[in-house]
């Protein structure tokens, strides 16, 4: 899911059945926003369901991590659900 330098860089972690809390630890920046990306869609975020981004863990974000948010709420919102962001 995310090459070797991302995966230093930034985790993920996906918690909870009914509404998926998902922390994001480390630099959200450049290095790491396609890897965000597609880890977020690959844990199984199901349509119609609400996502909570725990982002108290974000060290950086830089422009492209801000655009890889927006590109995720987007993506979400067209399928029914709903992008929810914590500090």
């Amino acid at each position: 899911m995310f090459d070797t330098a991302a995966r230093h860089l930034l985790s993920l972690v996906f918690t909870g059945p009914q509404q998926s809390t998902i922390r994001v630890r480390g630099r959200l920046t450049a290095d790491t926003a396609g890897a965000f990306t597609t880890a977020l869609f690959a844990g199984g975020v199901r349509p119609g369901e609400s996502v909570v981004l725990d982002l108290s863990g974000v060290t950086r974000i830089d422009a492209f991590g801000a655009q890889a948010l927006q590109i995720c709420e987007r993506s979400l919102e067209e399928q029914g659900s709903a992008m929810i962001v914590q500090r």
